[in-house]
């Protein structure tokens, strides 16, 4: 048998290999074992992956539309429009109870314009905020944009008194400033948030006044807390629209 030394190869007679115990050779295969088991399970790991690159990715789901059209809208603006046509929108939840009218007058910003959202929130809709959040929420549904807001006043209607500030809004390039106004009811979660705007200036706020007593419950079996809210406001009194009426009357 031959083996290898610093001088190179030697040769010396072949000894027969002596008997080894098999409990001897236990601790050689032990060694070994973790690791052919780490060896086996990284193939188990990347048969695996390999399998699942010729799985199909599930398809997308069709994205389920928030909001769908309501019908015939809940509320009126009665004795407000100056000549104007109201045009009234209705919207509910597709996936859970929530439900918002729009009512608008004019064609924006730009002008003599009035928008006004009734919703009656459900659990999915965002609680109620600051006078800010709520009106840039409303102007993103109106696809415009508050850049400004001074602090809020408060505006005594039939309803009760809404707050009202003075906002600079943003459709295009020029911004105008109008009226943000809200009113939180807690009847059903009802809300009342708008903006009111005048061709030349801010609308006056007795005006605006006027405009919000207007508002009429037009089915009034939609919801009893919401019906009850609008009968207890016919017997209101004490509204700036009020006030000013009474001061144009002529003295006798």
């Amino acid at each position: 048998m031959s083996e290898l030394t610093d001088s190179g190869l030697s040769w010396r007679p072949m000894r027969a290999l002596a008997h080894t115990p098999r409990q001897s050779r236990a601790p050689w295969l032990l060694r070994f074992l973790p690791g052919l088991g780490a060896c086996g399970l990284a193939g188990l790991l990347i048969a695996g992956l390999m399998d699942r690159r010729d799985v199909d990715p599930p398809a997308p789901q069709a994205a389920d539309p928030v909001w769908i059209d309501a019908g015939a809208p809940f509320y009126g603006l009665s004795g407000a429009g100056g000549g104007r046509a109201l045009r009234s929108e209705a919207f509910k939840r597709s996936n859970g109870p929530g439900r918002i009218d729009v009512l608008t007058l004019g064609e924006g910003p730009g002008g003599d314009w009035l928008r006004i959202a009734l919703q009656q929130a459900g659990p999915l809709d965002p609680a109620a905020g600051s006078l800010f959040l709520d009106l840039s929420r409303a102007a993103a549904k109106a696809g415009i944009a508050v850049t400004k807001s001074a602090l809020p006043g408060l505006l005594a209607t039939r309803f009760g008194d809404f707050e009202v500030a003075e906002v600079e809004l943003a459709q295009g390039e020029t911004p105008r400033a109008c009226l943000g106004l809200r009113l939180l009811t807690g009847e059903s979660d009802l809300r009342i948030v708008g903006f009111a705007c005048a061709r030349e200036g801010r609308p006056v706020p007795a005006a605006l006044a006027c405009q919000l007593d207007g508002l009429q419950l037009l089915a009034p079996g939609a919801d009893a807390d919401v019906a009850r809210f609008f009968a207890a406001a016919e017997m209101a009194s004490g509204s700036a629209c009020i006030a000013r009426q009474a001061e144009a009357r002529p003295r006798r």
